[in-house]
């Protein structure tokens, strides 16, 4: 079974690219619903043609920066193999952490994704705790991504009377704001952006705005969708709110960015002709 389904970008256009790699069947049964727990139901049993590739997320190196994704495996038909692939891969998951396979869509591009999920008891323990761990402000790459992960998926405890309690399940209430999906690219983002800070040796929290212009930039470089680089930037404004610390996203050096990125894209876009109508037809013969 997929641990999770993580769609950077539209629904809509994640939609049409499973439908090109699903057999009928699948395909009439994702079109009858937009409910992502229910995709994730039937892609974990959907056979993939062609065969998508598996990646391992990077992981928190022992000198505390963040490795790079890891490609596994191609040709991998469906959900069952992967998870077979990355445990064959990895062995034992780390003390407190366990082996999650999804799939993830990227600007058209599915694959399977195998990362290590934290525990409730990394870092957070309602019956010791009663609150959120703080942001790790100043720390590695891995940390934040780490800690974003933990928070961004609070359960919301049980009622005991504590205000400690109260506080908690008002953190996780603050989570349930947004839609199950939006974490999850929000997740999949706040990931991408520690492995791009910690590759070029650069503090992801808090993070400078000319970093995060400079991470924008490097994705429009790539090829990137504008739509894809928006949620990137959102997820960043998401995390430094979480943080409770200043919010670099509206940075003027991120908005002229941001801006130029969009120029640039629509005047990449192919100039659209008038049609050749009946009538002009004639009249050129």
């Amino acid at each position: 079974m997929l641990s999770d389904v993580r769609i950077l970008g539209s629904n809509r256009q994640a939609q049409a690219t499973l439908h090109a790699h699903v057999d009928p069947l699948t395909r009439q049964r994702l079109t009858g619903t937009q409910d992502l727990e229910r995709w994730r139901e039937i892609l974990s049993t959907a056979r993939f043609t062609p065969p998508l590739s598996l990646l391992l997320a990077g992981i928190e190196r022992p000198d505390g920066t963040y490795s790079p994704d890891t490609p596994l495996a191609q040709g991998v038909p469906y959900a069952a193999a992967a998870q077979q692939m990355a445990q064959d891969h990895v062995g034992d998951a780390p003390s407190g952490f366990e082996l999650a396979v999804g799939l993830e869509i990227d600007d058209g591009t599915p694959r399977f994704l195998a990362w290590f999920r934290p525990l409730l008891s990394v870092g957070f323990c309602p019956e010791t705790s009663g609150a959120a761990p703080s942001a790790p402000v100043g720390q590695p790459a891995a940390t934040v991504a780490q800690w974003f992960s933990v928070v961004s998926a609070q359960p919301v405890p049980e009622h005991d009377g504590r205000l400690a309690t109260a506080r908690q399940a008002a953190d996780a209430y603050m989570h349930r704001s947004k839609a199950g999906n939006t974490l999850r690219t929000y997740r999949a983002a706040v990931r991408s952006w520690c492995q791009w800070a910690a590759g070029h040796a650069l503090p992801a929290l808090p993070a400078r705005g000319e970093d995060v212009a400079a991470y924008l930039a490097d994705m429009a470089l790539q090829g990137r969708r504008t739509s894809t680089i928006d949620l990137h930037r959102a997820a960043l404004r998401y995390l430094h709110h979480l943080a409770q610390i200043a919010v670099p996203t509206s940075h003027p050096m991120v908005t002229a960015t941001l801006a130029g990125i969009r120029r640039e894209a629509k005047e990449a876009l192919p100039r659209q002709k008038t049609a050749l109508t009946w009538d002009r037809l004639v009249r050129v013969v």
